[in-house]
């Protein structure tokens, strides 16, 4: 259970209030509505314990004082953390004839190992549960990949700014390695950080740049992200910093389909939180929405022009 405190901002207003099992949540939250969606997979207790927390990023002291010590990535103890990571990317396209629209999902827990690394921290990462889904627009062939499909594991060397340099991948059946979440969770579970102590309401820039290959298709995807610190508050006798997240999105897809090739170009924006546990040195729940536009160019076919609204949630399991 959290309290903000008297004077604190929350959503809606300026108050105090307890977060509780039995408290009503919007469903209208963009905060809040992955809660409802995931709560399939989740027992109680987890839903609880991240209602609470995303609750206490609301009410985030503006004040107090500088991030301890600096914000940067360490060795964590204990040297082993377990996230879940749940995607869900619903897309449109309009072509000059007709009209789709496909909602993708994916739903990782993740058991990671940290170690100490000439270039600052080993990170591998082993799925323990993996799903994924399709609805409409098109069908998916065979039954959909769990865990046991999955070959390799994640594997990258992490600054303490949190820039990456990815070694491995899991890999996923042919049929469905499109829509393979593994590249962007090495280059965003972990955001870039400052690697210095942060004041309240400081704010720092920062370019994520990454690509992947399916099949013959090659994809780049480069984010600029705006992090601003937005203050701490404490829950269950831990300390959590609040960190702000906006930032502008393009990427770049080309290779071919078969014997025809293939063009896609996008750009958007994104918001987000993070809330980070300074004395685990780790984030224990972050959340992310892109709101992305633009074009596919395949041979022979018209321009189709589409839209996306990809929603991240991830949050520490243990």
């Amino acid at each position: 259970m959290v309290a903000c405190e008297a004077g604190a901002p929350r959503a809606g207003g300026v108050g105090w209030g307890w977060v509780s099992e039995g408290d009503q949540i919007n469903p209208k939250d963009a905060e809040h509505e992955w809660i409802r969606e995931g709560q399939h997979d989740m027992n109680g207790r987890a839903r609880l314990s991240i209602a609470v927390v995303v609750s206490a990023a609301t009410c985030a002291d503006p004040g107090g004082p500088p991030s301890p010590g600096g914000l940067g990535y360490r060795v964590p103890s204990p040297p082993t953390a377990t996230y879940r990571i749940a995607d869900s990317t619903v897309a449109e396209s309009r072509p000059s004839l007709r009209r789709g629209k496909t909602t993708s999902t994916t739903a990782v827990t993740l058991a990671l190992t940290f170690e100490r690394d000439p270039g600052g921290v080993r990170v591998t990462g082993v799925p323990e549960h993996f799903e994924v889904g399709v609805t409409g627009g098109f069908t998916m062939r065979g039954p959909s990949p769990g865990v046991g499909d999955l070959a390799g594991t994640l594997g990258f060397v992490m600054s303490r700014r949190g820039v990456v340099e990815v070694g491995s991948l899991p890999e996923m059946p042919f049929g469905y390695a499109a829509l393979s979440p593994f590249a962007s969770i090495a280059h965003e579970l972990f955001p870039r950080l400052p690697d210095r102590a942060v004041d309240p309401r400081a704010a720092w820039v920062d370019t994520v740049t990454w690509s992947s290959v399916v099949a013959s298709l090659e994809s780049t995807v480069t984010k600029v992200n705006t992090y601003t610190l937005v203050g701490d508050t404490v829950v269950d006798g831990r300390r959590l910093v609040s960190i702000a997240v906006v930032g502008e999105v393009a990427s770049e897809t080309t290779g071919q389909m078969g014997p025809v090739a293939m063009n896609t170009s996008a750009t958007g924006s994104a918001t987000g939180l993070v809330m980070w546990d300074t004395e685990r040195g780790l984030p224990v729940y972050g959340q992310m929405e892109q709101e992305i536009v633009g074009t596919t160019i395949v041979e022979g076919l018209p321009l189709a022009r589409e839209s996306m609204t990809v929603f991240r949630r991830i949050w520490l399991e243990r």
